[in-house]
């Protein structure tokens, strides 16, 4: 089974330092460093502040907003490509005279 955990600089050095049979001078001198200096060894943090949320979010709202008016001009503009295409006028002309003809043969 797996373990998991967040890493940060004192757990590295530890591991590091944990390697040699005889430790260095400088290994024992940097671990006593983050030992007594609890705010060094806390500088380094994994977490995301709330600002850096509020931006991805805002991008993300951007990028949709962005898509939404590309593809709301891209359908009108085919809509209107497609309504040029057909002959309106001639369409309803030939519906009238068609209707006018049969009503005219009804009578």
């Amino acid at each position: 089974m797996p373990i998991v955990s967040t890493w940060n600089s004192m757990n590295v050095m530890e591991a590091i330092c944990a390697g040699y049979n005889k430790k260095p001078f400088s290994c024992k001198k940097i671990l006593e460093d983050f030992k007594n200096n609890k705010n060094s060894a806390n500088e380094e943090s994994n977490e995301i502040s709330g600002g850096v949320y509020f931006i991805m979010i805002l991008v993300a709202l951007m990028l949709n907003g962005l898509i939404f008016l590309f593809c709301k001009f891209y359908l009108n503009r085919k809509i209107e490509t497609k309504l040029e295409e057909v002959d309106m006028n001639g369409t309803i002309n030939s519906v009238l005279s068609n209707y006018l003809k049969l009503k005219n043969t009804a009578n």
